[in-house]
């Protein structure tokens, strides 16, 4: 396991012109010879130029900012292509809950004692890959949860994933996890 480190937009772009520079062939991208096909997922430089131009959304992702474009996508974004990627904060960051951008891992137990002042995002980080993230209403009344299983969106039938009332968060964390 590499020791994270923040990521920034330049190195992401620099990755981005050095890759493109290195592959004789890129399958996507915004122009008629590729097809006009992009996909948000993709590590692909045409299509992270398309969906990221300045490399900042891709630094945030993977300096586990939740404000970055990334996190609400029905996708998780790739980045097999990348060896900096390696390094970064969401690579490396162990099963747990993370509470808004502050990057350190919380254990369920420590889950109760850690919540105040509250959070605004909590990012849950299963054994087995699945990610969680709930995101507390603008009127901090209800949180929303958002589940991806192997990278994508899972999606719940209805009534199977209603909000979440504040009071009830910690309950509902502890059922759930």
């Amino acid at each position: 396991m590499a020791i994270p480190r923040l990521i920034t937009a330049t190195e992401i772009l620099a990755e981005r012109n050095a890759l493109r520079a290195r592959l004789s062939y890129i399958p996507h991208g915004t122009k008629p010879q590729w097809g006009g096909y992009v996909e948000i997922s993709c590590d692909c430089p045409n299509c992270r130029d398309h969906y990221d131009p300045t490399g900042a959304e891709c630094a945030k992702y993977l300096n586990m900012d939740p404000t970055s474009f990334f996190c609400l996508q029905s996708d998780i974004p790739c980045f097999s292509f990348s060896e900096i990627a390696k390094e970064s904060y969401i690579a490396n960051a162990a099963p747990g809950f993370y509470f808004d951008d502050d990057r350190l891992v919380r254990s369920k137990d420590e889950l109760l004692s850690e919540m105040t002042p509250l959070p605004r995002h909590i990012f849950h980080i299963s054994k087995d890959g699945i990610l969680d993230r709930f995101i507390l209403s603008k009127d901090m009344t209800n949180w929303s949860r958002h589940t991806w299983k192997n990278g994508h969106t899972v999606y719940y039938k209805d009534g199977e994933n209603p909000p979440i009332s504040h009071e009830a968060l910690r309950q509902r964390l502890f059922a759930l996890f």
